[in-house]
């Protein structure tokens, strides 16, 4: 390993286990403490930032976790699913197939539709039968927002009479 590699490696296992060799994994123990020893003044910094958190988390103290929650949650964890699992992968490559541009299948009934809603209402328009709900005569009460002094009311209503073919 080179020397980058070795003190990454070291490093990764100050973050990961703490400063005590002790709580190092066993078979990386000797060489992870051997590069510790030849590279002492590059390490020491990291060394000691690890003896402080290791330092601050022992004076936290430990969950009470009931008897068997581990090993409950273990077996709910290890148990395989109980729906079938659907390979994305395979799902993908199989729908994934290139379309070759206009799909009229979808186009036709879209098209027949918007033909049909554009005939309604070219009918429904040269037809009388918008007349019985818009009325060629009658009054119209509006209502506007007044600027004016304080006393003034604040709503003021406007009312104008339609007279025949005022509509058009």
């Amino acid at each position: 390993m080179t020397k980058a590699t070795e003190l990454g490696r070291l490093k990764d296992v100050l973050d990961a286990y703490g400063a005590n060799p002790d709580n190092w994994p066993e078979d990386e123990r000797e060489q992870l403490e051997a590069i510790a020893s030849d590279h002492e003044t590059e390490v020491t910094a990291w060394v000691e930032e690890a003896r402080q958190l290791d330092a601050v988390l022992n004076l936290v103290p430990e969950a009470n976790v009931p008897d068997g929650a581990v090993d409950r949650m273990l077996a709910k964890v290890t148990k395989p699913p109980s729906a079938p699992v659907v390979d994305l992968q395979a799902a993908r490559s199989k729908h994934a197939r290139p379309r070759g541009g206009f799909d009229l299948r979808q186009a036709v009934p879209v098209g027949i539709a918007m033909a049909a809603s554009l005939m309604v209402g070219v009918l429904a328009g040269l037809s009388d039968l918008t007349a019985s709900y818009i009325p060629n005569t009658g009054t119209i009460v509006l209502a506007n927002a007044g600027q004016g002094a304080v006393g003034d009311n604040l709503i003021g209503f406007e009312s104008f009479t339609l007279a025949e073919g005022d509509l058009q």
